[in-house]
């Protein structure tokens, strides 16, 4: 949860979807589109917290844009799958 699905996904979402998108999309649409997806995969969750995913991965799409590198919001959700990991809140709330 904390390597393995951040890299599957920031390879998807952020490097193949969002480079395709970018071509011939603009900024807008190549991180909101796949922004959206990314937080349809997550609908088992509570809806806060889905709709969480889907702005943070808005975020991440630009950041990627932005840096020009994928490590950088590959880190970054990896750190945030770290914190919710080790929040003991989010044990008895059903979000991990």
């Amino acid at each position: 949860m904390v390597v393995v699905g951040p890299v599957f996904e920031e390879l998807l979402f952020r490097g193949a979807m969002l480079s395709a998108l970018l071509r011939g999309w603009g900024i807008w649409v190549a991180a909101a589109v796949p922004s959206i997806l990314w937080g349809l995969i997550h609908i088992g969750y509570e809806p806060w917290f889905v709709a969480s995913i889907t702005g943070s991965g808005v975020i991440l799409a630009i950041i990627r844009w932005k840096s020009g590198s994928l490590y950088v919001p590959l880190c970054l959700h990896a750190a945030g799958n770290l914190f919710v990991t080790l929040d003991p809140y989010t044990w008895f709330a059903g979000t991990v």
